[in-house]
C-alpha cells in the first residue's frame, strides 16, 4: 500500500478518463465525441420533412438570417459540440516550412463494439495545401480505405476551402450551407466516392452474423434493419489559412453533419423518424439496448510543425503589466496542450477534450533555526529593540512569556522542528509592534495549508501572555479575530484552543479565555438543550460538549463544558482539568458579554449588529468593547450603566449581586481570508472596522490617533498591500507585508494531478456521478466485455493507493441546487459509498456532515463555498470542482483544501453552459500553473471601495445607530422607552435624537475615513429625522426604530450586498427567508423552482412586498 506514490495519482486519473470516453461506453462515452451540427441539419432537405399540402413548415426567421447563421456556425465564437479543431498563429513561415494536422476518431461499423477508425491528415507545404482520408477496422487493424492526397494551392497567401466526406447528396448542401455562411468562395472538395462511401458506413451483418436494427423506426413499428439499409457518416473539414509575410494563421476544423440512412436497394438517402430525419442508434435484439450511431467518438488531433516559430504563449506583457492565458492560438471543442513526447523536434500540439497535468507544490522555505533557536533569538532581539527605542518592559515576564509559549507549542505540534520563514519574521515583527504600541498593519501571505495561522497566533499569545504575567490588562477582549464564515471561525476555534489548553497549564492560576460569537451561539435564557461543540477534548480527544446546570433558585440554566467521553477525568467539577476548561472556554452569549474572553472569534456580521442596535441583544452587549456596565454576578446578565443609579435586582434571576465593571477593549484585530472582503461585502466591512474603531475609542475615551494593530490574512490576497489600505484606511507606510516563500532546492514536492474535462453529451451531474462511480464501484456503463477487465483494473489500483479504506472525496459545488442535484446522483451511480453534503439549509445538518466528515464516517461531502475557506480536515485524496466558481482566488482556496500535504487528484468539471466555465476550460493551464494562477490573480482587479455611494449611505445611518448604542444609559433609556405609555418619554427620546446628531461632526470622519465627509453628514441627519418621525407615531425608540424603519434595518443588517432585500415566503411550512433583489430576478420569476431545507417549491407569485413560494414536492431529497 503506497500512499506516497505519484504515478499511483496520475494512473487513477487517467483510469477515470479512459471510462469517460471509451467507445465502448454503452449508447455513448460522455467525452471526446462530436455530436450532429443540427443548425446545419435543420436545413438539408433531405433530413427534413417534406410539407404537405403546399404548406412550408414553421420557420424561425432569425435562423436564416445570414448574421445570425454565421454566429451559431462561427467554431472559434460559440461553445458548440459539432466541431474540432484549431485557429493557430505561426511566424518566420518559408516555403521551407511545414504545417500538419491529424485527426483520428472512431465510427461504429456494428454493435454493440465494431468500430472503424478514421485518420484525416492534413498537410500545408509553403504554398500547397493537401489532405488525406484513412479508415482501418479497429478489430483487425487492416486497412479498409485510403485516399490519394487531395491539393489545393494558395492564391496570393490565401486559402479557404472545405472537404466533404460522405454521402454526395448531404455533403453538398451542408457544404453550400457552411461556405455561405463562414467561407464565401471556398473551393470545395468530395470524397464521396463509393469506397469512400463503403469505408464510413455501418456493416451488413455484426461479426457473428447477425442483423441489426437502425432507431428511429421509418414509420410506426417498422425500423430499418442492416441487410436492407446503412448508415454512412458525414462530415467536413474547414480550412482557411491567410499569409501575410512570414506570418501565418491557419484554422483546421473538423464538422461533424449526421449519418444518413441509405437504402442497400435504390442507393438513396432515407429519411428517419418525425424530428432529426437521421439515424441515431442501433440494436440488436432489444431496443433499449442501443448503441449511438450518430457521434463520432475518441476524437483527438495532433498539431505540428517545421521550420517555423509558433506565436502563441500563455503569458504576456501589455502596458508593463502581465496577463496569464492562452494568446494568439484558438482550441476548437478542445484543449490545447504540449505534446513534449511525441517526437525529438517536440514541436507538436495535442487537441482532445480532457487532459491530466501535474503541479508540483513545493513546501515553504523554513528557518535554519530549529524552534528553540528561533524562539530564543526572537526574544533577544525584542528585548534589544525594546531598550534601543527607549521602550520600557519587565524582561523576566518576556522570557517566561516565550518560555511558556514555545512549550505550548511543542506540545500542540511536536512534528514540527523549524518554524517557516515568514512565521519567524511575523513573530518577530508583530510581537515588536505590540510591545512597542505601534500602529501596524501586518498582512500575511501565504497559500492554502502554509501555516498562516501560526504566523498571526504566536506573536499574539505571546504579548496576551506576557500581558497576563506583567497584569498590565484587565480583564475583557484583547483580539478579535474576523473569519468570514461560521464553518471557519468553528475550525480556527479548534487551533487556538489547542495551544491555548497547554499555554493556561502553565501560566495558572491566570488563564487566557477564548470566546466564539456568531448565530448559532446560545444563550442561557433560551436553551437547556446539550449540544456538540467543534473543540475536542484535550485529554482524551473526544469531542467536547455544551452541558447545562440549573442556576439554584432561578429559571436560568448556566453552561457547563463537558467531554463527550463520560468516564474523562476532565468531566469531575473539583479536578484541576476540569477547572481550567470551565476557565479557558466562553461557551454562550451570556458569558462573552458578562465576563469577556481575552481571544474573541467573531465574524463582521454579528460586530455590525452589535453596534447597531439589532438582534436581542440589548446595549450592553458592546461589554465586549470596553463599554462601563452592570453586571449580576449569579446569572451573567447585561445591564447598561446608568449613571443615575444601580439596578437593585436582576431582572432576569432577582439576584441583588450586581457589580459595576468597565472591562479591557480589543488593541488587536485579525482579518483571516481577507481576499473574500471585495464588492459589496467588502465596502462595508471595510466600514465596520473603522466604526468599531471609532466605537473603542468613543466608549474609552482613547484619543483620535490611535488605531489597534491588524493582522490581515489570505493565501490569495491581489496586491496586498492596496487592498489592505483600501481596508482599514491606513497609510502604505503602516503595511508590513509578510510572505511565504516556497523551498525550490532539496525539496520533494507533493503532487496535484489536476483532471479537465467538459461533458458534452450527458449533463454534468451524470459526468460527475460517473466519475464517483469509477473511483468508489464497478464500470457499470461499459459494455460486459470491457467491463469486467477495467474493475479487476481499477481494484488493483485502489489497494495499492488507498488499501482497505475508501478514499476521502470532496466536491465543491457554487450553489446548494447544485449540491442536491449531485448528491442524488451519486448516491444512485454509487450505492456503496457513505455520501452526504451541504443540500440543506438547516445548520445543524451541515455541521454533522462536515463532522462526520473530518471522522472519516463519510466518504464523499458535496460542499457549497462555506468550506472554500481555512477548514482543514486531516486527508483528503480526490477533489471534484463542480464548475468553475467566478473569481480564480475562489478556485485556488477550494484546491487548496484538497490533497493538503500529500499526492491528490482534482477533478475539474466544466459546466457547458456557463462562459466563466468555457474561459477556463480553453484556459486550463491558468488553473494547474501556480505562477500563471498568481498572474492571473493579480489581474482580478477588484478594489475594496469604502468609497462607493451605497456603502456610504449604509455606513453613515449605522454610525448614528453606533453613536445611540455608546451611550452610558442607553439600554435604561431603551427599557422605560418599551414600558412608556401614550408617548410619555417621546420628548426625552428627542432630546438624545439632538446630542446624536450634535456629535456626527465629530463621530463620522473617523468612523467612516473616506474624502466626502459632508455628504454622509447629511445623510446621517436625514436617518435621524426618520428616527424622530418615527418615534412621532410609535411613541418609544425601539419600536420607532424597528416598526417605522423596518425596510431600512433590514438592510442595514446585511453587510453581503448593497441591493435592497427580497423576502420569500415557503407555504405551506410559512417560512421565510431573506435574498437580495438580483438574485431574486434571476432565480424566482413564476414558475421557477428552487430548493429550500430539501425540498422543492416552484414561485407562485411575487409582490412588491412579498414572493410566495409554493412546495412542489414534500418529500427529502435523500
Amino acid at each position: 500500500m503506497s500512499y506516497g506514490n505519484p504515478k499511483l495519482y496520475e494512473e487513477l486519473a487517467h483510469h477515470v478518463i479512459e471510462y469517460l470516453k471509451s467507445r465502448y461506453h454503452t449508447e455513448a462515452p460522455h467525452i471526446s465525441l462530436l455530436s450532429p451540427e443540427y443548425t446545419v441539419v435543420a436545413k438539408i432537405k433531405s433530413y427534413t420533412p417534406r410539407p404537405t399540402l403546399g404548406v412550408r413548415p414553421e420557420e424561425d426567421e432569425d435562423e436564416f438570417i445570414p448574421e445570425v447563421l454565421a454566429e451559431l456556425l462561427d467554431p472559434t465564437r460559440t461553445t458548440g459540440h459539432a466541431t474540432h479543431g484549431v485557429e493557430a498563429t505561426f511566424r518566420d513561415f518559408t516555403t521551407n516550412s511545414e504545417v500538419a494536422m491529424e485527426t483520428v476518431f472512431y465510427i461504429r461499423k456494428a454493435p454493440p463494439v465494431e468500430f472503424k477508425k478514421v485518420t484525416i491528415n492534413a498537410k500545408l507545404n509553403g504554398d500547397k495545401l493537401g489532405v488525406k482520408l484513412t479508415v482501418e477496422d479497429d478489430d483487425q487493424g487492416a486497412k479498409i480505405y485510403e485516399s490519394e492526397w487531395r491539393y489545393i494551392e494558395l492564391k496570393q497567401g490565401q486559402l479557404q476551402a472545405i472537404f466533404a466526406f460522405g454521402w454526395p447528396d448531404i455533403v453538398k448542401e451542408a457544404t453550400d450551407i457552411i461556405s455561405g455562411a463562414l467561407y464565401p468562395g471556398a473551393e470545395t472538395v468530395e470524397f464521396t466516392d463509393l469506397n469512400t462511401i463503403e469505408a464510413l458506413s455501418t456493416a451488413e451483418l455484426t461479426k457473428n452474423n447477425e442483423r441489426f436494427f437502425f432507431l428511429p423506426p421509418l414509420s410506426k413499428k417498422r425500423y430499418a434493419d442492416s441487410v436492407n439499409y446503412f448508415a454512412v457518416q458525414n462530415f467536413l473539414y474547414e480550412v482557411k489559412v491567410a499569409k501575410k509575410g512570414d506570418e501565418l494563421k491557419v484554422t483546421l476544423i473538423l464538422r461533424y453533419i449526421a449519418p444518413s440512412l441509405i437504402s442497400r436497394n435504390t442507393s438513396k438517402c432515407v429519411r428517419v423518424g418525425e424530428e432529426l430525419g437521421f439515424p441515431t442508434y442501433v440494436y440488436i435484439g432489444d431496443h433499449r439496448d442501443r448503441w449511438s450511431i450518430h457521434h463520432l467518438m475518441e476524437v483527438e488531433s495532433r498539431l505540428c510543425w517545421k521550420n517555423a516559430q509558433p506565436d502563441w504563449r500563455w503569458k504576456r506583457t501589455l502596458n508593463n503589466r502581465q496577463y496569464s492565458g492562452l494568446h494568439n492560438l484558438i482550441p476548437i471543442g478542445a484543449l490545447a496542450v504540449e505534446d513534449s513526447d511525441y517526437n525529438s523536434t517536440n514541436n507538436c500540439l495535442l487537441l482532445r477534450d480532457w487532459h491530466v497535468e501535474a503541479e508540483m507544490i513545493y513546501p515553504i522555505k523554513k528557518s535554519k533555526n530549529s524552534v528553540e533557536e528561533s524562539f530564543q533569538k526572537i526574544e533577544k532581539a525584542i528585548i534589544q529593540d525594546a531598550k534601543s527605542r527607549g521602550v520600557k518592559i519587565d524582561e523576566e515576564a518576556l522570557r517566561k512569556a516565550f518560555k511558556i509559549v514555545l512549550k505550548a507549542f511543542k506540545e500542540s505540534y511536536p512534528r514540527i522542528t523549524h518554524l517557516y520563514e515568514f512565521q519567524e519574521k511575523a513573530l518577530y515583527e508583530g510581537l515588536k509592534a505590540l510591545i512597542a504600541g505601534d500602529h501596524k498593519a501586518f498582512v500575511l501571505q501565504a497559500r492554502t495549508a502554509g501555516g498562516k495561522t501560526l504566523a498571526f497566533l504566536l506573536p499574539i499569545l505571546t504579548y496576551v501572555v506576557y500581558a497576563k504575567l506583567t497584569r498590565v490588562s484587565k480583564e475583557g477582549v484583547k483580539t478579535i479575530f474576523f473569519y468570514p464564515t461560521i464553518a471557519l471561525q468553528n475550525d480556527q476555534a479548534s487551533t487556538i484552543f489547542r495551544m491555548l489548553w497547554h499555554i493556561n497549564l502553565d501560566l495558572h492560576p491566570e488563564t487566557i479565555s477564548l470566546g466564539l460569537l456568531h448565530r448559532y451561539i446560545p444563550k442561557r435564557s433560551e436553551t437547556a438543550e446539550e449540544r456538540e461543540l467543534r473543540l475536542r477534548c484535550p485529554l482524551c480527544g473526544h469531542r467536547l460538549l455544551i452541558s447545562w446546570k440549573s442556576i439554584p433558585d432561578t429559571n436560568v440554566n448556566k453552561e457547563v463544558i463537558m467531554c463527550s467521553n463520560d468516564s474523562c477525568r476532565i468531566n469531575n467539577p473539583d479536578s484541576f482539568e476540569g477547572k481550567l476548561l470551565q476557565a479557558t472556554i466562553k461557551a454562550s452569549r451570556d458569558a462573552i458579554y458578562s465576563s469577556p474572553p481575552d481571544l474573541l472569534i467573531a465574524n463582521p456580521d454579528i460586530i455590525n449588529a452589535r453596534l447597531t442596535l439589532m438582534g436581542s441583544e440589548d446595549p450592553a452587549s458592546l461589554a465586549i468593547l470596553g463599554k462601563h456596565v452592570f453586571v449580576c454576578a449569579t446569572c451573567g446578565a447585561l445591564y447598561d450603566r446608568d449613571l443615575g443609579s444601580r439596578p437593585l435586582k436582576c431582572n432576569v434571576c432577582k439576584s441583588k449581586n450586581i457589580r459595576s465593571v468597565r472591562f479591557t477593549y480589543p488593541e488587536i484585530i485579525v482579518i483571516d481570508e481577507a481576499h473574500l472582503l471585495r464588492g459589496a461585502f467588502g465596502a462595508q466591512v471595510a466600514h465596520v472596522l473603522t466604526r468599531l474603531e471609532q466605537v473603542i475609542r468613543r466608549l474609552n475615551g482613547l484619543s483620535e490617533s490611535w488605531r489597534p494593530t491588524y493582522f490581515i490574512s489570505s493565501a490569495t490576497l491581489n496586491n496586498p498591500k492596496s487592498r489592505t489600505r483600501e481596508l482599514i484606511a491606513t497609510d502604505l507606510d503602516g503595511i508590513i507585508e509578510i510572505s511565504a516563500e516556497p523551498e525550490l532546492e532539496q525539496a520533494e514536492p507533493t503532487l496535484r494531478i489536476h483532471t479537465f474535462l467538459m461533458p458534452k453529451l450527458y449533463s454534468p451531474e451524470a459526468t460527475a456521478s460517473r466519475i464517483v462511480e469509477a473511483i468508489y464501484s464497478e464500470a457499470s456503463a461499459l459494455a460486459d466485455v470491457y467491463k469486467v477487465k477495467y474493475a479487476k483494473q481499477l481494484k488493483d489500483l485502489r489497494e495499492k493507493m488507498f488499501g482497505d479504506r475508501n478514499p476521502a472525496t470532496l466536491v465543491f459545488v457554487n450553489k446548494i441546487s447544485e449540491a442536491n442535484e449531485l448528491l442524488s446522483h451519486i448516491k444512485t451511480f454509487a450505492r456503496d459509498t457513505r455520501s452526504d453534503g451541504h443540500t440543506t439549509d438547516y445548520r445543524d445538518d451541515r455541521v454533522r456532515v462536515e463532522d462526520e466528515f473530518s471522522r472519516g464516517n463519510l466518504d464523499i461531502i458535496v460542499a457549497t463555498s462555506g468550506l472554500e475557506v481555512g477548514v482543514d480536515f486531516d486527508r483528503v485524496d480526490i477533489g471534484i470542482i463542480y464548475g468553475m466558481p467566478f473569481y480564480i482566488s475562489d478556485y485556488t482556496q477550494r484546491i487548496g483544501r484538497i490533497g493538503r500535504r500529500q499526492h491528490c487528484v482534482i477533478f475539474n468539471v466544466f459546466m457547458p453552459d456557463k462562459p466563466i466555465d468555457h474561459f477556463y476550460y480553453k484556459n486550463w493551464k491558468i488553473l494547474s500553473d501556480g505562477s500563471l494562477r498568481d498572474i492571473h490573480m493579480r489581474s482580478e482587479a477588484y478594489r475594496i471601495d469604502r468609497e462607493n455611494p451605497e456603502a456610504i449611505s449604509r455606513a453613515a445611518q449605522r454610525a448614528v445607530l453606533d453613536v445611540i448604542s455608546t451611550m452610558n444609559n442607553t439600554d435604561t433609556f431603551l427599557y422605560k422607552s418599551i414600558m412608556a405609555q401614550n408617548k410619555k418619554f417621546e420628548q426625552e427620546i428627542m432630546d438624545i435624537l439632538n446630542v446624536v446628531e450634535s456629535e456626527l461632526t465629530k463621530h463620522l470622519p473617523l468612523a467612516l475615513r473616506i474624502s466626502d465627509v459632508a455628504r454622509a453628514i447629511s445623510i446621517a441627519r436625514q436617518f435621524i429625522d426618520e428616527i424622530r418621525n418615527a418615534v412621532k407615531i410609535h411613541g418609544n425608540l425601539i419600536k420607532a426604530i424597528n416598526e417605522g424603519l423596518g425596510a431600512s434595518l433590514s438592510q442595514l443588517s446585511s453587510l453581503r450586498t448593497l441591493e435592497p432585500e427580497t423576502k420569500y415566503k415557503f407555504e405551506p411550512v410559512g417560512e421565510e427567508r431573506s435574498r437580495n433583489l438580483l438574485y431574486s430576478f434571476r432565480h424566482c420569476l413564476p414558475g421557477q423552482v428552487i430548493s429550500y431545507r430539501g425540498n422543492f417549491y416552484a414561485v407562485e407569485m411575487f409582490s412588491g412586498e412579498s414572493l410566495r413560494l409554493f412546495q412542489t414536492r414534500g418529500d427529502r431529497d435523500e
